[in-house]
């Protein structure tokens, strides 16, 4: 993403629109739910100026590019979705579209004036694999616990260095925009999302809907797309899988070698988190 004269100046005041970005399994859904039970005015962007799984996309060029159009706002917004479409991302889908045209004005004025925030979400390499490979299929159960197929070790492995090039772009884009940018790790959500959200407050600049937080007891499932409302499951967020790292139990032997070996670490450490020393 390169910086122009208006979006390269970092500016104060309430952040309204707040792009997303995050590897799978690391939050972004949970994030989207409590910004939106609590400030009404924020307008969470999950696939919207681009896939949240992946790097930025170039803000600046679409804007000159979209100048010329009829509608020069939905323009941008349109294109800078479809340059980096999410898998549930559909270019003639009317809902989509519609939504497009209904947040357009907004969106567009928030990058045009610097006021776009940015929030980064991320978890540990480890928990993020467990939960990536259960997730997506590539593990199964054995006598002596859950173990990775041996034929999704690449698949795992692709995984890790998408999660480097992904989270290297982020953090570059968090460094240019320290002042509307925050990483918000799921480690710390877990252990005091009040917290998080009082961060969230003090960066962006928000008002909060009640005196007290309104905070998700479930768990919150992937959305569809941005038109969709959080989809919460039923059962609720059990913190001791986490807190006690029981996630260490689900690594088998080679799909912890995968992470090891292929995570790049220094990256990670930018983030929080450090290769175990078992």
């Amino acid at each position: 993403m390169q910086a122009s004269r208006t979006s390269a100046t970092e500016t104060t005041g309430t952040i309204t629109c707040l792009k997303q970005y995050g590897a799978r399994r690391t939050g972004t859904n949970y994030v989207r739910a409590l910004l939106l039970a609590n400030y009404p005015e924020v307008l969470p962007l999950m696939h919207v100026l681009g896939d949240k799984h992946s790097p930025p996309v170039d803000f600046d060029r679409i804007l000159q590019m979209s100048l010329a159009a009829s509608d020069p706002d939905f323009e941008f917004v349109r294109a800078t979705t479809l340059a980096a479409p999410a898998e549930s991302t559909r270019p003639h889908d009317g809902r989509q579209i519609a939504y497009l045209r209904k947040t357009a004005k907004q969106v567009a004025a928030s990058v045009r004036t610097g006021r776009l925030g940015f929030a980064v979400s991320s978890k540990n390499p480890y928990a993020w694999a467990a939960s990536l490979a259960r997730y997506s299929g590539w593990t199964f159960f054995f006598l002596t616990g859950r173990r990775i197929k041996p034929s999704c070790r690449d698949l795992l492995a692709t995984a890790c260095l998408e999660y480097n090039r992904n989270y290297r772009a982020w953090l570059d884009l968090a460094a240019r925009f320290p002042s509307r940018s925050l990483l918000i790790r799921h480690e710390d959500l877990v252990e005091d999302a009040p917290g998080v959200l009082e961060n969230l407050e003090r960066r962006f600049g928000l008002s909060r809907l009640h005196p007290e937080f309104r905070l998700i007891a479930g768990n919150a499932e992937p959305a569809i797309w941005d038109d969709s409302e959080p989809a919460l499951g039923k059962s609720n967020f059990n913190p001791t899988f986490y807190r006690k790292r029981h996630y260490m139990k689900q690594l088998s032997a080679g799909l912890r070698e995968v992470v090891e070996e292929n995570i790049d670490w220094p990256i990670a450490a930018e983030l929080g988190y450090t290769k175990d020393s078992r």
